[in-house]
């Protein structure tokens, strides 16, 4: 549901949090543009990279390593424009 909209309007914002405890946490925000990656050698390159760093993905995205068809996955990038950050003590 959300890939519509960024096909429609490219511009995205993504947030990642590390949270230790109520008051021991970092929260940063990447602004930029949403990229389709539809080049099927790009795409099986950035799987296979994605797969490679983080092999304990769960069981959805883990089944994707196995599967010869990867047709159906979208794979994307965010180009970032700028980045912000904050965090809690």
């Amino acid at each position: 549901m959300k890939i519509s909209p960024l096909r429609q309007n490219p511009r995205a914002c993504i947030q990642v949090d590390e949270v230790e405890s109520d008051l021991n946490w970092r929260s940063a925000l990447a602004f930029g543009n949403f990229e389709e990656v539809t080049e099927e050698s790009e795409r099986q390159e950035v799987l296979s990279r994605l797969f490679h760093k983080y092999p304990m993905l769960t069981p959805v995205e883990g089944s994707v390593i196995h599967d010869a068809d990867t047709q159906d996955i979208i794979v994307f990038r965010i180009s970032i424009d700028w980045l912000t950050g904050v965090a809690g003590h």
